[in-house]
């Protein structure tokens, strides 16, 4: 049997417990979602080069309402048009975002504001919102962000 296939059945199994929520939220209070810094420079620069594209067919992103679908753990596209003024709504099947993942990505975010702001200072836009501060719950951070996360979201509706 292949990996893949070890891991299709393992994914299926897991989809099917009935309490599967619970054991996410368990697993990640003992172990923390951590991303792969390598992955979010490259996701980074995707979203950068998205957002020039969008500048340069003169979309205006700071009265922009952007909808993301399936945000997952690692929320820097909301994060960063939120940033930039844009009004976000983004979707999740399951609710993968927590205060912990959140900040993590304000956090990379913030780390790397100087080349963010200097690349899109070329295009004439600079930042609209603050980072929040970093206490308090999910919906809490997510409020000055104009951020709406909506999780779990059904998409047959």
């Amino acid at each position: 049997m292949r990996a893949w296939h070890r891991k299709a059945i393992k994914d299926g199994l897991k989809a099917a417990l009935p309490f599967q929520e619970a054991l996410r939220r368990l697993k990640r209070r003992v172990f923390p979602y951590t991303t792969d810094a390598s992955n979010d420079l490259g996701l980074l620069e995707d979203i950068l080069r998205q957002m020039e594209i969008l500048i340069e067919a003169r979309v205006a992103i700071d009265c922009a309402m952007v909808v993301e679908i399936g945000t997952g753990w690692n929320p820097l596209l909301p994060l960063i048009f939120s940033h930039y003024g844009a009004e976000v709504i983004t979707v999740d099947q399951e609710r993968l975002l927590d205060v912990h993942t959140l900040k993590s990505a304000i956090a990379m975010l913030s780390a790397h504001s100087a080349r963010i702001v200097e690349r899109l200072a070329r295009h004439g836009l600079s930042p609209r919102r603050a980072w929040p501060t970093m206490e308090g719950a999910l919906n809490d951070l997510l409020a000055p962000l104009h951020l709406d996360y909506r999780a779990p979201f059904d998409f047959n509706d």
